[in-house]
């Protein structure tokens, strides 16, 4: 339990100081058909396949039809915060290194929204966007999270596995070692034999030799 309390605190610290860090600017891009007002949200750490996806169900909860990956377009989106008519949304997300980049226009009947149209709608949109980047960031950490205590677990499962095979080989090393043990004591005993037979082969050789002697003797 200890454990997950400082887990949840590690996680709301990292989304506190990702949420300083996330960027919110305005300016004209090559979207929605054309050269167009735009916000430009930069997200630090961050991949760009979970952001689009995650942009992609927050304009789905907002009764948008979406359609597009990395260049996405929300149709008909209910952002009451922005606009009382629906909202047509144009997005684009760019991989930065480990940054990923959101372009995002907002077309309310042809009229893009700007903070000099609509200041309020403008501040709205930008709360939006760090509400939405904490999230976004939330979730990838929690998928970060399980992926690294997948690679202990893992790591755990290998380390295991050497600590049993290192016993194993062990064990058959001391079992080889008493082998060779007794192997070396059966060497010396047949060396030992060989050399006191060595003895004994000189004294039958002499007899021998005697009594080859003796028979021409008594020819």
């Amino acid at each position: 339990m200890k454990g997950k309390l400082i887990i949840i605190a590690m996680i709301a610290i990292s989304i506190s100081a990702m949420a300083q860090e996330v960027k919110v600017e305005t300016g004209i891009q090559n979207i929605g058909g054309d050269n167009n007002p735009c916000y430009i949200v930069t997200i630090p750490k961050a991949n760009v396949d979970i952001i689009s996806e995650a942009w992609k169900s927050e304009m789905k909860k907002a009764k948008a039809k979406v359609k597009g990956k990395d260049k996405q377009f929300a149709d008909n989106a209910i952002l009451p915060d922005i606009s009382t008519n629906s909202v047509d949304v144009y997005s684009n997300f760019i991989q930065e290194d480990s940054t990923v980049k959101m372009i995002v226009a907002f077309s309310m009947g042809g009229i893009f929204l700007t903070p000099e149209i609509n200041p309020d709608a403008s501040k709205a949109a930008t709360d939006m966007f760090v509400k939405f980047a904490q999230n976004a960031y939330k979730e990838q950490l929690k998928s970060d999270i399980s992926l690294q205590k997948q690679t202990v677990k893992e790591t755990q499962k290998d380390i295991k596995k050497s600590n049993k095979e290192a016993k194993k080989l062990d064990k058959k090393n001391k079992k080889l070692a008493k082998k060779m043990n007794k192997n070396q004591e059966e060497i010396e005993n047949l060396n030992q034999n060989a050399a006191s037979k060595e003895n004994q082969l000189q004294s039958d050789e002499e007899k021998l030799k005697d009594l080859k002697q003796s028979k021409r003797k008594n020819k």
